[in-house]
């Protein structure tokens, strides 16, 4: 759940037209709140963004969305999304779009793309390609899932002020499996929808109480203990805290982790469903954690790295798999990718990829 001032929303939404003409007006959009003076309520997470233009990275995804949707992107999924998960998704498939758009590419939605399969389509003077968008997160879908219930909980539409703290636990299952994010994703729509049920109950009486809501069969359990509940109808006070994570981040393993969910996402050949004559997979890695490794050479896909994850490029139908990250501002990422990049050269060339990314 979102809360943002509709008026705000519609000036960013002036400077954002080709956004604009694919949303409702935001005077439209959700619901009125009941607690929140003049404000509205979206599950909507594109408002996150339009509600926070002042943050320099946002206005940054902002531009380039609306750059992509300029190019005739529609954007759909990315509109429609609620969960930071499938979002995260959905804008790193809009930012690689902008980013090839910036390049003079002309950029299409693949028609294979579907739901959590993005495909963009490329035509370059000499070339297409079809390039498929992936952004592995391992353990990160835990801090997205928490973020998406603090915010559940900072707006809800009640007259009450509290204390809480937020944990999850997976319970016999690895924190870094690709089967945790899938969990979360497939439920954690429900979770919120009686998440926000019983907050429209709540009480002083729920002080020192704590809810417990299971994901599936009860592998995942999302708990919320509330410390101090308050009736008041001014200046709603909510401290809402998050545990931190029971896993010890280490590069290397994490990096030899991501490059597993590559490959593992490759053999899935959707690529091969695609218009282009070259195909590759591209890859954001801002969100696993090993973005600062790669960028200061500690760790690097070369053939060596691939070799060690099972990675063959003939075997999986592709002449190219791109580790991506934006690129970085004095105030944070701003518009386009730097990408590291493992290729076949007995069929794209340096000059083909020069066109698609720049290289190091």
């Amino acid at each position: 759940m979102f809360v943002f001032d509709p008026e705000r929303v519609a000036r960013v939404l002036g400077v954002l037209p080709a956004l604009a003409a694919l949303l409702r007006d935001p005077r439209a959009e959700g619901r009125p709140s009941a607690v929140f003076d003049g404000m509205r309520l979206t599950d909507r997470a594109l408002y996150r963004l339009l509600a926070n233009p002042h943050y320099p990275h946002l206005r940054e995804s902002l531009r380039g969305i609306d750059a992509a949707a300029a190019g005739g992107l529609k954007l759909k999924e990315l509109r429609n999304a609620n969960l930071r998960g499938h979002f995260g998704s959905y804008l790193q498939e809009a930012l690689l779009a902008d980013h090839f758009l910036t390049r003079s590419l002309a950029v299409s939605k693949g028609q294979a793309g579907n739901g959590r399969n993005p495909d963009l389509e490329i035509v370059a003077n000499d070339f297409t390609a079809t390039v498929e968008v992936y952004s592995p997160r391992s353990w990160q879908w835990r801090k997205d899932w928490l973020d998406d219930v603090v915010d559940t909980l900072k707006y809800a539409d009640i007259p009450y002020a509290y204390n809480a703290s937020v944990d999850v636990v997976a319970h016999g299952i690895p924190i870094d499996t690709e089967l945790l994010e899938k969990m979360i994703l497939d439920t954690g729509r429900d979770v919120l929808t009686r998440l926000t049920t019983d907050l429209g109950n709540l009480d002083e009486t729920v002080a020192g109480a704590m809810w417990t809501y299971e994901h599936q069969r009860g592998e995942i359990t999302t708990t919320i203990e509330f410390t101090r509940v308050e009736d008041t109808n001014t200046g709603l006070d909510r401290w809402v805290s998050m545990s931190p994570p029971g896993e010890i981040y280490r590069a290397e393993p994490e990096f030899e982790d991501v490059l597993k969910k590559i490959r593992e996402k490759a053999e899935k050949r959707q690529v091969e469903r695609g218009s282009g004559v070259l195909r590759g997979l591209a890859a954001d890695v801002s969100r696993t954690g090993i973005d600062y490794e790669l960028e200061t050479g500690r760790i690097n896909l070369d053939p060596a790295a691939a070799a060690r994850a099972g990675i063959d490029l003939d075997q999986l139908g592709l002449d190219f798999i791109a580790l991506t990250l934006p690129r970085r501002g004095k105030d944070g990422p701003k518009r386009g990718v730097r990408a590291t990049v493992l290729f076949e050269d007995t069929r794209i060339t340096n000059g083909q990829l020069r066109q698609l990314f720049d290289l190091p």
